[in-house]
Parts: structure tokens; sequence; C-alpha cells
């Protein structure tokens, strides 16, 4: 009768550390993938905003820096 008892504690011992070894498999895929998918998001927002940048005429992107080591332009 002890040993029964002896063995179904140890099977569920088994079964929780199991669980465990399981759920952190679980949490490491999740994290792996929510890793992933942030990574592409950023990724497509560079690429549009590196892509919006180019298709700008040349003035438009150098609006930005209109003044000059000595200061601003003149009448700008």
């Amino acid at each position: 009768m002890a040993t029964t008892a002896r063995r179904g504690a140890s099977v569920k011992r088994q079964d929780v550390e199991a669980g465990d070894a399981a759920g952190h498999v679980v949490r490491d895929q999740v994290e792996e993938l929510a890793r992933a998918g942030a990574r592409q998001m950023l990724l497509a927002a560079l690429d549009e905003e590196v892509n919006a940048y180019l298709q700008r005429d040349r003035y438009q992107r150098q609006a930005v820096f209109a003044a000059t080591a000595t200061g601003p332009r003149p009448g700008g």
C-alpha cells in the first residue's frame, strides 16, 4: 500500500515537472513569435519611411536643413 502511494506521488510529480517543462517551451515559442512579429513590423515601418524619404524631391528633403553654419538663410 505504501509503495503504491509512493509510486502515485512520483507519477504526479513527474506529470507536474513535465507540465512545467512544456509550459516553458510554449512560453519560449510564444516569446520568439512575438519578437519575430515585432521585428517584421519595425522593418516594414522603416522601409516605408525610407521609401517616403527617397521619393521626395531634392529640395523637399533639404527643407529640414534650411540653416547654414553661420545661421539661417536670408529670407528663410
